[in-house]
């Protein structure tokens, strides 16, 4: 994925290691569980276009990066 531009399309029921991954990117996107992660590990998830979603998130609907 390292070559891609972009994001990758996820399909449904896609998994590793036994976790779902459109599961994990939700939870990733709750402001409580942003919260639990360090600066860097936020950071981190913001430059693959992860970021806050929902009541009390970081940023505006309209600063959040567009999926094409």
């Amino acid at each position: 994925m390292a070559d891609e531009e972009g994001q990758a399309e996820v399909l449904p029921g896609f998994t590793v290691h036994g976790m779902g991954v459109g599961k994990w990117l939700a939870w990733q996107r709750k402001t409580e569980a942003l919260q639990a992660l360090t600066d860097g590990q936020r950071e981190r998830l913001e430059q693959l276009g992860i970021v806050p979603t929902g009541p009390g998130s970081r940023r505006s609907p309209q600063s959040r990066p567009r999926r094409l």
